[in-house]
């Protein structure tokens, strides 16, 4: 079976060749392609306003500066800087938070000859839960102090320069609140995905990265 399934990628990869594509030949439209990247599926992870003023905890790098490469992420060529599979995921009300889609994990790149193909709906290689232990960390460390030049940046950010003292302090209560919740929460996801997969040398990337970052929280 596997000398099959190897048997035929290498004829996609090579009907790819012969005509000088970059994506696998799945009957996709370059329309469907974005709209399956772009489109929010109800999965709402920060304000949409705070993740992109947010920075690493560690220095002043906007959270999403490198297009989220660093997790496994692939860049779409957005405005926001927002790879592949997170959206921005509006609401009813106005607001909109930021989301993941099925895309952010079931996209990948395989380079093959000195060319990048991409295959659409497989297993893709983003580290989903590296990325929300980091976020968690970054949140924390912006919440650490109201007076601090990290908080103090981010709220410049989402308010703007000219934000009176009240504004100010409401969001840092709610950042503050919302930083707290996130490592109950994940380490309540860590303890699912041990069950469901239990971390071993032979465990895919995903899983032994989450054990390791989520120790840290």
């Amino acid at each position: 079976m596997k000398m099959r399934a190897s048997f035929l990628f290498v004829v996609c990869l090579t009907a790819a060749v012969a005509f000088g594509q970059t994506f696998l030949p799945q009957n996709w439209t370059p329309e469907r392609r974005q709209q399956v990247y772009t489109t929010a599926q109800g999965s709402k992870l920060i304000p949409f306003p705070w993740a992109l003023a947010l920075e690493r905890a560690d220095d002043q790098t906007l959270f999403f500066a490198d297009n989220g490469l660093r997790f496994g992420f692939l860049p779409n060529g957005s405005a926001t800087g927002l790879p592949i599979g997170l959206v921005e995921d509006k609401n009813l009300d106005g607001s909109s938070h930021l989301g993941v889609t099925c895309a952010a994990c079931h996209t990948r790149n395989v380079h093959f000859n000195g060319t990048t193909y991409r295959i659409d709906g497989g297993g893709g290689d983003a580290d989903l839960y590296q990325f929300l232990a980091e976020m968690s960390r970054a949140t924390t460390a912006t919440a650490r102090s109201i007076d601090g030049e990290k908080c103090d940046r981010f709220a410049k950010r989402v308010l703007g320069p000219n934000a009176g003292s009240s504004a100010r302090r409401k969001l840092f209560k709610e950042l503050k609140t919302f930083a707290a919740g996130y490592p109950a929460h994940f380490s309540s996801t860590r303890r699912r995905m041990e069950i469901a997969t239990p971390v071993t040398s032979a465990a895919p990337r995903s899983v032994t990265t989450t054990a390791r970052h989520f120790s840290n929280i």
